[in-house]
Order: structure tokens, then sequence, then C-alpha cells
């Protein structure tokens, strides 16, 4: 009896300690779960920020690629124009051997061409300066005839036209002479005067010493029309002559006839 008692006593503990440990294997239980629900949540993050890097990392990618690519481009074209560059080297360097190795005989023969044509060039200025003293000649010999031309075109027109003038003036001191008179008999032209007919005349004499005055004037201006107009008359007629000379003194072959301006 006492042992009966004594088992279920052990029986009794050990049920005790086997709840004890159940107890304390479901909280280490769902310590464990609490960790793997928090570690399966770190395993999403890391995938998620795994699978961002990744599509990062491939952006990165395609533009590092896109920059090789144009470095390629430009290295290739650097190593286009440095073959471009060393074949024109070489070809300058083969034309100065080969200037180094021309023969004396051909550098003497352009020498000699160079001596030519600095004769020939001397002589034709020879020539032109030949030309140019002729034409200066000729211009100076040009300018006495047209000096002459307009001392005599100037004196035949200045005597027709001084003696109308000096009638005009004549005249004109005959009128103002009359005016005068008739003026001192009405004792000025104010409203003094009194007689009517000695103030027509004196109306009748103004009018007439105006229309005289515009006709000195209308006769100068002729006159100084008529000189310039003789004028360019004679500088044209100048003008062919030097270049008929010009063409004559430059060219020994027989010119074509040159028709000089009328009048």
């Amino acid at each position: 009896m006492l042992s009966l008692t004594h088992d279920k006593e052990d029986l009794d503990r050990r049920i005790a300690q086997l709840s004890s440990q159940v107890a304390t294997l479901n909280t280490q239980k769902l310590g464990a779960e609490e960790q793997v629900a928090e570690l399966e949540h770190q395993v999403e993050t890391l995938e998620q920020e795994a699978l961002e890097n990744s599509k990062t990392f491939a952006s990165q990618v395609k533009t590092l690629q896109k920059q090789m690519d144009l470095l390629q481009l430009a290295l290739e074209d650097s190593q286009t124009a440095q073959r471009e560059q060393t074949a024109t080297i070489q070809s300058l360097r083969e034309e100065i051997d080969e200037e180094k190795t021309k023969k004396p005989s051909k550098i003497a023969k352009s020498l000699e061409d160079a001596g030519d044509e600095l004769n020939q060039m001397r002589t034709e200025l020879h020539k032109l300066v030949e030309v140019i003293q002729v034409k200066d000649h000729t211009i100076e010999s040009l300018e006495e005839q047209l000096h002459s031309l307009k001392d005599v075109s100037r004196c035949d027109e200045t005597d027709s036209a001084e003696k109308e003038t000096t009638e005009l003036r004549a005249k004109i001191s005959q009128l103002k002479e009359r005016l005068e008179t008739a003026l001192t008999k009405t004792g000025g032209d104010g409203p003094c005067s009194q007689d009517q007919d000695q103030d027509q005349l004196v109306a009748g004499l103004r009018r007439e010493l105006r229309s005289k005055d515009r006709q000195i004037e209308n006769l100068e201006e002729q006159l100084r029309h008529s000189t310039l107009i003789k004028i360019k008359k004679l500088r044209r007629a100048a003008s062919w002559r030097l270049v008929e000379t010009t063409a004559r003194t430059a060219a020994p072959a027989p010119a074509p006839t040159t028709r000089s301006p009328a009048g």
C-alpha cells in the first residue's frame, strides 16, 4: 500500500515535471515561431531589396554599356585619324626625299626659266614706263590746248556779252537819271505827290529798270552756260584725243578707227 502511494507520488511528480517541460516547450515553440516569422519577414525584405538592387544594377550596366560603346566609337575614330595622319606624314616625307634627290639639272632649268620670266617682266615694265611718259606728255599738250581754247572761247563770247551788257547798263543809267529827276520833281513817291502824270512816269521807269535788270541777269546766265558748254566740249575732245594717242602708243598694230563725239 505504501509502495503504491509512493509510486503514485513519483508519477505525479513526473507528470508535473513533464507538464512543466511541455509548458516550457510550448513557450519555446511560440518564441521559435515568432523568430521564424521574423526571419521570413527579413527574408522577404532582403529578397525585395535584392530585386530592386538587381534592377538598379541592370540600369547601371546599360548606362555603362552605352558609355563603353561611345568610347569604342571614339577610339575607332581616333585610330582612323591617326592612320590618316601617319599616311600624310609618310607622303610628305616621300615628297621631301624626292625633292632632296632631285637632279641639279632640273633645279638649274627651273632657275633659268625663272630668270627668263624676270627679264620678260623687266622688259614689260620698261615699256609701261615709256607709255606712261608718252601719256604724260600728251596730257600736258592737251591741257595747254584746252587752256588756249578756253581763252579764245572766253574772249569771243565775252566781247559780245560785254558789248550788250555795256549797252544795257548805259540804258539803265539813263533810266536812273530820269527816275531821279522825276522823283526830285515830285518830291519823292510818298503821299505828298499830286501830279498823276509824274507818278505814272516814275512807275513806268521803275518797271523798265526792273526789266533791264532781268535782261542783264539772263545775259550773264547765258554767258556762264555757254562757257560751261564750250569747256565741256573741249574736255570731251581732249579726252578722245588722249584715248587715240594712248591706243596708238600702246598697240603697234593698227587700231580700229575711233569716232570722236560730235560738237
